[in-house]
């Protein structure tokens, strides 16, 4: 214990001056462990030669591991690449081969890759398969195994291979199966599959009949972001009085910035916007701006003026990524007032610096005629920015 306290108020107080106390040549194996957690923060080279010895040589497999794990921080570093794949022949431990695995994700070699896939399809034992099912996210290899894991129905190795399948190419019928599965996890990691890989009519009509029947909040969430993202006309009663629970509807609206599908119905839209959770409506305002499409325009600008400070600087930002033919005036009626706060206005001189030349082209003489009747320097210096940017 005095030694676990001892190391993170060193870790308080600094990294140059205080790497000498730690002796990767120790007596104790737990202060070699100690050592190389520490160093291997350092994210210093000059450590890597020595930590591959110690993960080759020592005696000690909770030395050993650490090492394993303190190479993960050098994951450019082709000398640690090429000594954890080393280690990872020559090592017996298992508790070592797993951290070697996990620090293999961090180097985009295609050698890991291949040593992803020799794991999964050898004798090893469930963990490790499970490890390397993860490290082959980054990989489009093994495509056969993956799919005989989700035929053969190890639930660990099931979900470590939805993850990864989330994040590579393949299209695999197979998951489908997976959307009925009693585990509410493997179920949400099917759903998240879809999210990268386009669903069929069938299976999209699949996840939204599903929807009567789910119960736990966090797969429904992802179901709906799943229906929102190819659905371009879902069933509205199904959607409203799904978000109606106001859990499931948080867990959507913080995803919502990441829905692909940028034209969704306003009418989706107005429950969360309407909603008294900042987080809630400044996540759906997020998505308006990130959308890029003015038909939300008419949405963004009843929020301008709210007396909460992240909400009207979400509703500034979006009225700026649009470029709502109407923005501008807005704004410039933000700026003009000085009964408002010189924040706000200064704020909202700044985003108009985010609208297309051609907006603020067409209200260069308003825009000007603020400019000279401003007096505070920091609004004027962000006003000249404009319409320099507008006569361009």
């Amino acid at each position: 214990m005095r030694k676990i306290i001892t190391v993170l108020s060193v870790l308080m107080i600094g990294t140059s001056a205080l790497a000498a106390p730690f002796n990767l040549n120790a007596k104790d194996p737990q202060d070699r462990v100690l050592a190389v957690f520490y160093l291997s923060r350092t994210k210093n080279p000059v450590y890597v030669e020595r930590f591959c010895r110690i993960l080759l040589n020592d005696k000690s497999e909770k030395v050993r591991k650490a090492a394993a794990e303190g190479l993960g921080y050098y994951g450019n570093n082709t000398e640690a690449f090429n000594c954890l794949i080393k280690a990872f022949k020559k090592e017996n431990a298992e508790d070592v081969r797993k951290a070697i695995l996990i620090s293999l994700f961090s180097f985009p070699d295609r050698r890991a890759g291949d040593l992803f896939c020799q794991v999964l399809k050898g004798s090893y034992s469930d963990d490790l398969k499970v490890a390397a099912i993860k490290g082959l996210a980054k990989y489009d290899v093994c495509s056969k195994e993956l799919e005989k894991v989700l035929k053969e129905g190890n639930s660990s190795e099931v979900r470590a291979a939805l993850f990864a399948l989330s994040f590579r190419k393949d299209n695999v019928k197979e998951v489908s199966k997976y959307l009925n599965a009693t585990d509410p996890q493997i179920r949400y990691l099917a759903l998240s599959y879809y999210l990268t890989h386009r669903p069929s009519k069938a299976v999209l009509k699949k996840i939204e009949s599903n929807l009567d029947t789910e119960t736990d909040p966090k797969v429904k969430a992802k179901a709906l972001e799943v229906v929102l993202t190819y659905d371009k006309n879902p069933d509205k009663d199904m959607f409203l009085s799904a978000i109606s629970d106001e859990d499931i509807k948080r867990r959507l609206a913080l995803r919502l910035p990441f829905v692909k599908n940028k034209t969704v119905s306003s009418e989706l839209l107005k429950p969360f916007l309407r909603d008294n959770d900042t987080v809630v409506l400044t996540s759906a305002l997020t998505y308006i701006g990130n959308s890029g499409n003015r038909k939300y325009c008419s949405l963004v600008k009843d929020f301008l003026f709210s007396s909460d400070e992240s909400v009207r600087s979400a509703a500034l930002w979006a009225e700026g990524k649009l470029s709502c033919p109407e923005g501008v005036r807005y704004l410039l009626g933000i700026i003009s007032d000085f009964n408002n706060d010189d924040s706000l206005r200064l704020q909202a001189a700044k985003m108009l610096l985010m609208f297309d030349k051609s907006v603020l082209k067409k209200n260069l003489p308003a825009i000007k005629k603020v400019y000279s009747n401003e007096i505070l320097d920091d609004v004027k210096d962000s006003l000249y920015k404009v319409i320099v940017k507008a006569e361009g």
